[in-house]
Parts: structure tokens; C-alpha cells; sequence
């Protein structure tokens, strides 16, 4: 019993807590706890605290030793948990940095060899590891010639710190030697990775069991359990062993497994606390991320998730060059819906979970019987191997998941295919990961080069049979003479053995269906410049394809290679020359070691000259990059010989089969079959459904070969016939997405028309890295085709707002065009110019291009360009607040427009009016031209300029208090939209309709809708929208009284409008920094915000912006002059609400000033 004068275990955990200045879910979160078990221990509900969570909370709270004697003192009868019974030995704990803590603490192990050899059988308890790999990991290059008895003494010295007082005293051994190696046998007592297994293994159990209260904590346990990254202090060898890979990717399986069951039950916050330190050692796991993304948005924290979902998606572009999976995109999605499971008390919801699965590790390895011959065929390990890390865990995770799912009962060997082109390294992944795994393989291994792709002819199979039959003890007068009878014996000796056969350099799947063994223990390595389709289809072969190496990986590899050290710039230059190919990089390094130049020497000798020639070792001319192109080269037939050869004419990064039947003259399904055909010989690369690719080196060798072999005017009519291919297929997108655009017409029509907005948009995503490379490509030799494309994709950059390309695409159809001496080609190009200034707020310098554009477009007789340059100008006048120069221009355009019966030219020109009224405050009139602009923009077809026109409708409707409507022309706009893919006005309609949603009391679908609309408004780069989005957001916080949030959202849109020169999101900001300033007490703040948006508002005639600013200072002042003035103005506007606002500040003040009433 506690003395009564003692404080509780609870008390002294809050006091200390309270002095370090944590709180409960800070400290749950250092310890490793969840935040109700610290809840509880504070609150003295936990009778028996388990000693690892005091232990932890001791090391959160950094206590002194008499501080953690104290707590430990204060909480009685402890559950010491599975370490009750351990006695005084040491624990080993790898889950983390190397550590081994004995009853006086830290035990310190006497060397860095010694560290290496606890760590390397730590991460294999209760397994014999062998001798070899044991002296590969302490010594990881030139080993002793005494490295076993060191090994040995190393044993000794390790078993005496580890077993004090116990070696030879009737106590099983924890370490001991072993037939072949040696093995550390510890209970989970001793050892935090058994710990975490065993935990894991228990909270699957529960889960399988429907018990998701247990399963939680179980997971919740195992988690604990990891203080970092395995091993994250010891040698990078060993953090990439197997053993290590598999405990990674278990941790992130009950991470996810934990995650789901706390998302499920509302405890969004405990599942936050455990994925974050998991995602720290996988930041790119898309299944971490996801419920990260779900348990941010669960505990209202939703603009973290989609911040999380943008930065995620940027890093996978980045890094990767891929998009997010379906499942980030769903959840993502889920976010925007708040489809996410609410924080529950108490309740428990029933969901259905798969188990999580740990990798396990292949069966202990058997002795193979006396008398019978173990072959060792594979070629020595490669030197100075670097990268193929991720290649080389997948390789692992096949091995380890066929043991763990007992693939021996299925009867069928295990295959693996390691595919890809000429050069990157298939053989050598294949020999190194073969030397790692070849202990789970006691009975041997068989190696063959078979030479499918090699100028010597391919190995015969009875040749092969024969010598693999002679490494396995055969006679050689009792080798069959018969393929099949030797096949039949092959399979025969290796039916109850475990062995790896390594198959390289094979041709197509009969090459190597002779040599396949039928025992479940066996597998084989296939390494094949072919997809060997057979062999997946029908004997359940697994492929892992092989492309060229990672950027860190290829400068890694060459710095390996290298005698000098150059360089990191000159290192990234080379590897740039090299197309990251393995061989060319070893060619390369093979050159400068020889030849003693610097690297900077080589890569301008690699620019000056042929790059392929350059690549080649000395005179071996097998070693040349050139050559091992060759023979891939000669073995396809003449016709995939030419799409080849003219695949290097299309500009771009890759073709489809439409395009390089353009190049052939021939149809699409006969080059998709020839392209197939590349493909499978690794000479194209498949990038996606339909979509061709070299690697730099091909291409380079693809232009050698059409240049050698086909005829200049040959490769001119392909090029020809290529790019007017691409400028009808885009005049048929523009017709189908933007009709209302003005267009140069095309010397050559064609009949060929989308069948919807959706696959016009998709084509035009897909080919946009190619149509930009077209015109600047044609703008040197096709120069019409350079400024007829750059005309037509003006529509789309415009919707797309992807000014940097359009940049590009603008000034290589200027050039052409100047240099042509074409009037309207030019005018189209600065009307290009000056679009991307006025999108990027620049907008001076677009009135010049503007203008330039208009004298171009009346110079040449161009009607249609010549509205669209005063529509345009007219619209950067309305920016810059020069309201009536605005006006005019839009009636000059609307006048023309309607003179040449152009409607889709005046359906902008009235929908942009009715925009410049919305901002003078002339509701009404602007109801009235955006009307008429839907009606024109639904008379010609024109999705977009409706969808646009409905969305400012609807905007204006809202004002009017008409929300019902103006909810359903939001709706429909938002649909075309994403329909024809606008994201700049898509930004917008969502910015509208979240203000729209939160007037109707829908307050949280309304911050979704914001946060939303400022994320895409930051990702396609328009700032005007992303100030305008974040003035909604920031009002959005005021009505839910986050003054501090509502005031960052407004300085930040502040600022942008002040850096763009945007007076109208200006003045909304300062007026949403007033009135946050109103709702804090501020009113010197909100005096000055007011004042500073009145001036501005009165300065360029933001009409419902002046009477709103007035409103303001109306109500801190207490003026009856100034809300009488604001109401009238307010008045004019017709806006409900902020009439209703001037009304009641009128009355108030009428009240507070009763001599006022009296006049």
C-alpha cells in the first residue's frame, strides 16, 4: 500500500509530463503509445503497467535515473510482460539502431566486426547461417585468410556478453555453432523482432476472429516495437539484406492492418501516430499514404490530406515518372466527398480485413545426400556491382512469398524472368542475385549461357542437357543421345532436390522449355531480351522487365567504376551521354580508365562526335554498345527493320501505331503488329496502352541505321506524311473542344471527327509532349505546319493552362511565321504571347502583344482574329482596372463579331461583358449578357464557352439569392468542365459553388470545395483563381470563427493580388481581413483594411466591393452618413446579403445615434 502523502503513478507521469511541456498525444506519440493508454496510466486505470511502457514513457519524458527509480517505484505490481521470466540476460533489439541492454543498461559490444555478426544473425534468429555469409557481411571485401577462426573467436566474445555466468553451466546455448555456420536462439523475450512477429501473428489472429478491439492493440503492440528504420546504424549490406526487407515490408503490413482498424473505429488520430514513422522509411508506399490521407481527413484535418495527395503525386512524377494508383486517386476522391469514417466513442464498426501477410523466409536448407554430385556453376559475382536495389527485394519477395505460401505442394517448379533490352544488365542482376540466395538452393546451381541473342549460333539443347547432366554426376557414355530422353533425366535427378538453374540469353520459349525441371523445389532464372509470353502464359512464369538504371543508380555505378573521383556535375553529364545503359556506362569508365582522360574530356568527345562509336572498349568490339544493337537488329524480319529505322523521324518522346503508320504508309493494324514486334525484342519500349518508346542509345542507333539505309527523299515524304497527319487530328480535337476559338483554316480538310469531348481531350493529353516537339521540329523545315499546329492548340493551352508549354509552342510558331512572312501566323502567335502574360498576371506587357496581335490580324484581312484581339484586350483592360476602355473594346467585338455572323466570337465577347458588369456591381445586367452567352455558346456547340458562362451565372445568381438556380448552373458547369477538361474555369466553378454550398448550411462540403479549388488552382498555376479561392477559404473560416486562419487566407491571397496587379481579388482580401479583424476586437486593423479596399474600389468602380468597405467602416464608426451611402450603392447592386448587412448596420447605427432618427 501507498502511503497517502505519496503521489499516484498516474500524478507523477501528468507532473513530469507537465514539466517537459507535452501533451497526452505528444507524449502517446514519443512513446510509442496510443494516446488512451497514456490517457489511462494518468488517470490511474491501468492496475498493472506493463514495464516496456513505462520504460518508453520514461525515455519520451527524458528522465533521470532517480525519476525513472521513482516511477517505476510508484506503479506496484508490474506486467513485465513476456520478459518476466528472462532473468538477467540481455535483450537484442535491431528494430532500430543495434543495441544489446543488459540489467545495468547498455551493454557495449567491443568492435564494428562484431557488430556486423550479431546484426547479420540477429535478423535470422533460430537459423544456421553459413560460414560465407557470415564472412561476407563482417568482412565485406578482402577477407582474411584466418576469417573463419576470427569468425569463431568473434562467436566466443559475443556468447560471453550475451550469456554472463551461463556458458557451460546445464543452460541452452543462445549462440552457438552449427554444422556450416552459426545460430543465435533467443525467445521473443530477448529479441524485439520476435516480439514484433509474435504481436503481429496475435493481432492477425483477432482480426481473422472479428475481435477488432484486440487486433488493434495487438498491431498497436508490434508497432511499438520500432524505435527507426532497421539496422539504421550499421553497415548499408546488411539494412539491405532480405531478412531486413521482409521485416520492412511486415511493418508496413501492420501498419496498414492497424490503420484500418483504428480509421474504422474513428480513432483517426492513434492511426495518424502509427503510419507516420512507417511512411518515414517508405515515403512513397501509396497504401501508407492512403490511410494517412483518411486519418488526417477523419480528424478534420482535410486540407492536410489533399496537401498530402498533391505533394505524394508530385513525388511520384518526380521520382518515378508515374501517376498515383487507383487506390490514392479513390481515396483521394473519398477526401473530397468526406467519405471517411467519423470519430466514434465507444462504438466499434464491422468491417471485413484481409490478413496481413509477412514475407516468409524460404524452408531451412537440407543437406544433400553422400555420393551425389552439387554442381556450383554460376559465373563469379559481379565486380563493382551498384543499384537494381528495388529489382533486387522484388526478386526476394518472389522467393520468400513461394515459400511462405508452400508453393512446393503445387508440383511445378518456380520461374522468374528477368527481361529487357540490349545492355541493361539482365545478366549481371541475375548472377548477383543468384550468389545472395544460393544458400536456400543446398543442392546446387546450374548456370548456361544459351546465346539466343549472339552473333555464334544458339547452344543446342542436347549440348546443354548433356553438360548440365555431367554436372550432376552423370557419366558421359550414359547421357541419352535424344533431347527428350536427356530432358527425362535431367527432370528425373532434380525431382527431390532443390536447386537454381540460371537460363541466360534466352531466345523464345521453346529455347529453353527443354531445361525447365518439374520439381517444386527447384527455381529458374531466365534472362531474355524477349517478353517470353509463352512461358507466363503457360507454365506461370513470373517477369520482372529491366529498363535502364535510376539516375543515382547509374552515377553510383560509375562511381564504383572509376579510377577518379570527378565531379558530381561532370558524373551526371556522363551519365546523361550513357542513357543510364549499364553497358555503356561500363564501356565508358572502361575508356577513362584507360585512356586517362577527365571525365569532362569525355562527355564533350561523346557530344562532338558518333556517341555510339565512342562507346566501345579498345578493340573488343563485342563489348561495344553498337554491336549488342546489331544483333538485335539483324534478327527482325526487313519490315520491322524499316518502322524501326522510321520511328527516329517523329519527333517526341514516344509514337503510336496511328502515327508510325503514318511514317509507313501503311495502316495502323499493320504497324501496332511490327511496333509489337519491336517491343518484343526489347528495341521499343511499350510505355503505355499504345505508346512507343527508345532509350536514347536506340534512338541514336535508329538514326544511324535510316540514315545508312534509307533515301533523303524517302525520310522527307515520312516526316511529311506525319506531321499533316498531326495537324488534322488536332483540327479535329479543337473542332470537338473549343469551336468558339478562332482558327487559321488548314490547306488540307479532313473527314476525321472525335466521337466525344472526353476522347478529343485524352488524345490531345497524350500527345501533348509529341505536338510540342512537332512544331518546333517543323518550324525549321515544314514552317506552315509550326504555325498552323501553334494556332490550333491555343485552345487547348488555354483551357490546360499549361503556360510553359504554350510558351514554347507560341515562339516557335512566331519565328516560323516571321520567317515565312505570314501575317496571320504571326497575329495568332502574339495572341498566344499575350494570353500566357495575362494568365501569369502580366498584364502590361499582354496589352502590347494584344495590340500587336490586332494590327497583325487587320493587316492581314483576318476578321476572326481581329475580334478575338479586341475581346482579349478588352478583357486586360477589365484586369487593370480600366473599366470603360474595357467596355468599349468588348462592344467593338461584339459589334464585328455580329457583322460577320461569327456567334461563337460573340458568345465570348458577351460572356466576358457580363464579367466586367459582375465586377462593377451591375448584377442584373451581367444575369442578362451571361444569358445571352449560353444561349450562343449551346447555339454552336461550344461545351466549354456554356460551361463557362453557366458557372458565372451562377455566381451571380447566388448574389441575387437565388441559390436553387444558382446551384444548378454550378452543377451542370462544374460536369462540362471536367467533361472538356478546363481546369482553370473548373477551379473557379468549384470556388463558386463551395460559397454557394456554405450559404445553404452545407458548411463542410463548402471547405472541402474551397480547399479543393485553392489546391488545383495551385497545380495548373493561375493565380488569379488561386487568390480568388483562397478569399472563398478565408471567408469560409470567418463564418467558424478560425479568425487566424481566415486572416493567413486572406494575406495570402493579398499578396498574390498585389504581386499580379489584380485590383478585384485585392480588394475582396482586404475586406475579408476586415472583417476578421472585426471578429477578434481589432477594430484599428479592421479601420485600415476597410479604408485600404474603399480606395481601391472607388479608384477602379468594384461597385459591390465600395458599398461593402463602407458597410465596414459604417459599423466601427457608428455613421448613419456612411451605411445610408453603402446601402445605396448596395442598393444599385441588387446583392441580398450584403444589402440585408447594410441594412442592419444602418438600423444600428440609427439606434446608437438617436439624434440621427430625427431627420
Amino acid at each position: 500500500m501507498r502511503g497517502t502523502g505519496e503521489p499516484t503513478l498516474g500524478a507523477l507521469v501528468r507532473t513530469f509530463r507537465l514539466r517537459t511541456g507535452l501533451t497526452q498525444r505528444e507524449l502517446a506519440g514519443k512513446a510509442r503509445l496510443s494516446v488512451r493508454a497514456v490517457r489511462d496510466i494518468e488517470q490511474d486505470r491501468v492496475a498493472h503497467p506493463r514495464l516496456p511502457s513505462l520504460h518508453r514513457l520514461a525515455e519520451a519524458l527524458a528522465l533521470s535515473d532517480a525519476d525513472r527509480l521513482a516511477l517505476v517505484a510508484r506503479a506496484g505490481d508490474i506486467d513485465p510482460g513476456p520478459s518476466a521470466t528472462a532473468g538477467p540476460l540481455p535483450r537484442i533489439a535491431v528494430l532500430g539502431p543495434l543495441a544489446v541492454t543488459g540489467p545495468d543498461g547498455a551493454v557495449e559490444l567491443p568492435s564494428e566486426r562484431v557488430r556486423h555478426l550479431l546484426a547479420l544473425l540477429a535478423i535470422q534468429p533460430g537459423r544456421t547461417v553459413p560460414y560465407g555469409e557470415i564472412i561476407a557481411a563482417v568482412w565485406p571485401a578482402d577477407p582474411p585468410r584466418t576469417a573463419r577462426r576470427l569468425v569463431h573467436a568473434y562467436v566466443a566474445r559475443l556468447r560471453g556478453l550475451l550469456e554472463p555466468g551461463r556458458a557451460g553451466h546445464g543452460h541452452p546455448a543462445i549462440l552457438a555453432a552449427a554444422p556450416g555456420g552459426v545460430r543465435l536462439t533467443v525467445d521473443e523475450d530477448r529479441l524485439d523482432a520476435l516480439r514484433f512477429e509474435s504481436s503481429a501473428r496475435r493481432g492477425t489472429k483477432a482480426l481473422a476472429a472479428g475481435d477488432l478491439e484486440a487486433a488493434r492493440e495487438q498491431f498497436n503492440r508490434a508497432l511499438a516495437c520500432w524505435r527507426g528504420p532497421a539496422l539504421s546504424d550499421v553497415d548499408g549490406r546488411l539494412r539491405r539484406h532480405p531478412a531486413v526487407d521482409a521485416l520492412r515490408r511486415h511493418r508496413v503490413a501492420v501498419a496498414i492492418a492497424f490503420a484500418d482498424t483504428a480509421i474504422d473505429h474513428g480513432d483517426h488520430e492513434e492511426a495518424e501516430a502509427q503510419l507516420r514513422p512507417a511512411i518515414v522509411e517508405d515515403p512513397l508506399h501509396e497504401g501508407l499514404n492512403a490511410r494517412l490521407m483518411l486519418a488526417l481527413a477523419g480528424s478534420a484535418q482535410q486540407a492536410d490530406a489533399l496537401a498530402l495527395f498533391q505533394d505524394l503525386r508530385a513525388r511520384l512524377a518526380d521520382e518515378l515518372g508515374i501517376e498515383p494508383g487507383p487506390l490514392l486517386q479513390e481515396t483521394h476522391l473519398r477526401v473530397l466527398r468526406h467519405d471517411v469514417p467519423p470519430a466514434r466513442n465507444g462504438g466499434r464498426a464491422v468491417t471485413r480485413h484481409k490478413k496481413p501477410t509477412a514475407a516468409a523466409a524460404p524452408p531451412a536448407t537440407t543437406a544433400t545426400p553422400p555420393g551425389i554430385a552439387v554442381p556450383a556453376q554460376l559465373p563469379p559475382d559481379v565486380a563493382q556491382f551498384a543499384g537494381r536495389d528495388h529489382q533486387l527485394r522484388t526478386l526476394d519477395e518472389m522467393l520468400t512469398r513461394d515459400a511462405a505460401d508452400n508453393g512446393q505442394s503445387a508440383g511445378a517448379p518456380r520461374i522468374v524472368m528477368l527481361v529487357g533490352g540490349a545492355g541493361v544488365g539482365k545478366t549481371a542482376l541475375a548472377v548477383r542475385w543468384a550468389h545472395r540466395v544460393r544458400a536456400a538452393f543446398p543442392d546446387g546451381q546450374l548456370y548456361v549461357n544459351l546465346r539466343g541473342f549472339a552473333v555464334e549460333r544458339p547452344q543446342r539443347p542436347l549440348q546443354v542437357l548433356a553438360d548440365f547432366l555431367r554436372a550432376l554426376g552423370v557419366p558421359a557414355e550414359n547421357v541419352p543421345t535424344g533431347v527428350e530422353g536427356a530432358t527425362a533425366l535431367f527432370r528425373s535427378l532434380l525431382a527431390d532436390r532443390r536447386m537454381l538453374v540460371v537460363l541466360d540469353n534466352a531466345r523464345d520459349p521453346d529455347h529453353v522449355r527443354p531445361f525447365l525441371p518439374a520439381a517444386a523445389g527447384c527455381l529458374v532464372l531466365i534472362t531474355s531480351r524477349s517478353h517470353l509470353t509463352g512461358l507466363a502464359a503457360r507454365e506461370g512464369a513470373r517477369r520482372l522487365r529491366l529498363g535502364v538504371l535510376g539516375a543515382t543508380e547509374a552515377r553510383d555505378l560509375l562511381v564504383t567504376l572509376l579510377d577518379q573521383h570527378p565531379e558530381v556535375t561532370a558524373l551526371d553529364d556522363l551519365v546523361r551521354s550513357c542513357a543510364r545503359l549499364p553497358l555503356a556506362l561500363r564501356v565508358a569508365a572502361a575508356n577513362l580508365n584507360e585512356q586517362r582522360l577527365t571525365v569532362a574530356d569525355y562527355v564533350a568527345r561523346l557530344s562532338a562526335g558518333p556517341r555510339l562509336t565512342e562507346l566501345q572498349s579498345g578493340g573488343d568490339h563485342r563489348s561495344a554498345v553498337r554491336h549488342a544493337f546489331d544483333v538485335s537488329y539483324a534478327a527482325l524480319p526487313a519490315d520491322a527493320r524499316r518502322v524501326f529505322r522510321l520511328m527516329s523521324l517523329a519527333p517526341g518522346p514516344d509514337v503510336t501505331a496511328e502515327a508510325a503508320g503514318r511514317l509507313l504508309d501503311r495502316p495502323a493494324g499493320d504497324a501496332a503488329a511490327l511496333l509489337d514486334r519491336l517491343a518484343g525484342a526489347h528495341l521499343v519500349d511499350l510505355t503505355a496502352p499504345g505508346r512507343y518508346t527508345f532509350h536514347d542509345l536506340l534512338r541514336l542507333y535508329s538514326v544511324e541505321r535510316t540514315e545508312w539505309e534509307d533515301p533523303p527523299a524517302e525520310r522527307a515524304a515520312a516526316r511529311g506524311r506525319l506531321f499533316e497527319w498531326y495537324l488534322q487530328r488536332v483540327e479535329a480535337a479543337a473542332r470537338q473542344l473549343y469551336p468558339e476559338k478562332s482558327r487559321l483554316p488548314l490547306p488540307v480538310s479532313s473527314a476525321f471527327g472525335f466521337s466525344s469531348h472526353t476522347d478529343a481531350s485524352a488524345w490531345l493529353e497524350a500527345e501533348r509532349p509529341t505536338l510540342i516537339a512537332v512544331v518546333q521540329e517543323a518550324a525549321s523545315g515544314l514552317p506552315h505546319v509550326a504555325w498552323l499546329l501553334a494556332d490550333l492548340l491555343r485552345g487547348y493551352f488555354f483551357m490546360r493552362m499549361n503556360v510553359v508549354d504554350w510558351l514554347i509552342v507560341a515562339r516557335a510558331g512566331l519565328a516560323a511565321a516571321t520567317a515565312a512572312g505570314d501575317l496571320t501566323g504571326q497575329a495568332s502567335a502574339h495572341l498566344s504571347l499575350a494570353a500566357v502574360d495575362r494568365c501569369q498576371g502580366q498584364y502590361h506587357p499582354a496589352v502590347d502583344s494584344y495590340r500587336e496581335a490586332l494590327a497583325l490580324a487587320r493587316r492581314a484581312g483576318w476578321v476572326d482574329g481581329e475580334s478575338s484581339a479586341l475581346g482579349n484586350l478588352a478583357s486586360t483592360y477589365w484586369h487593370l482596372g480600366r473599366f470603360p476602355a474595357a467596355a468599349d473594346h468588348y462592344t467593338q467585338a461584339i459589334a464585328l463579331c455580329r457583322s460577320t455572323g461569327w456567334l461563337a466570337g460573340e458568345a465570348t465577347a458577351q460572356g466576358n461583358l457580363g464579367a466586367l458588369y459582375l465586377q462593377m456591381g451591375r448584377l442584373r445586367e451581367a444575369a442578362d449578357r451571361y444569358g445571352e452567352a449560353v444561349e450562343l455558346a449551346r447555339r454552336t456547340g461550344s461545351r466549354p464557352g456554356e460551361a463557362i458562362n453557366l458557372a458565372n451565372l451562377g455566381e451571380v445568381y447566388h448574389a441575387l439569392g437565388r441559390s436553387e438556380r444558382a446551384r444548378a448552373h454550378l452543377d451542370r458547369a462544374l460536369a462540362l468542365h471536367r467533361e472538356t477538361g478546363n481546369r482553370g474555369a473548373e477551379a473557379e466553378a468549384t470556388r463558386i459553388l463551395a460559397e454557394v454550398r456554405a450559404d445553404t448550411g452545407e458548411l463542410q462540403e463548402g471547405h472541402a470545395l474551397a480547399v479543393a479549388a485553392v489546391a488545383l488552382a495551385r497545380e495548373i498555376g493561375e493565380r488569379q483563381d488561386e487568390a480568388n479561392a483562397l478569399n472563398t477559404l478565408g471567408g469560409l473560416h470567418r463564418r467558424a470563427g478560425r479568425w487566424a486562419a481566415a486572416v493567413e487566407a486572406h494575406s495570402s491571397a493579398l499578396r498574390i493580388a498585389q504581386e499580379i496587379e489584380a485590383g478585384y481579388p485585392e480588394a475582396i482580401a482586404l475586406l475579408g481581413l476586415a472583417a476578421a479583424a472585426l471578429g477578434t476586437g481589432d477594430s484599428v486593423a479592421a479601420r485600415t483594411a476597410a479604408g485600404d479596399a474603399l480606395a481601391i474600389a472607388a479608384r477602379t468602380g468594384y461597385g459591390l466591393q465600395e458599398g461593402q468597405a463602407r458597410v465596414v467602416l459604417a459599423r466601427l464608426r457608428a455613421s448613419v452618413d456612411d451605411a445610408d451611402r453603402a446601402l445605396a450603392i448596395l442598393t444599385g447592386t441588387g446583392h441580398r446579403a450584403a444589402i440585408a448587412e447594410a441594412r442592419s448596420v444602418l438600423e444600428d447605427a440609427r439606434r446608437r445615434r438617436p439624434a440621427h432618427r430625427a431627420r
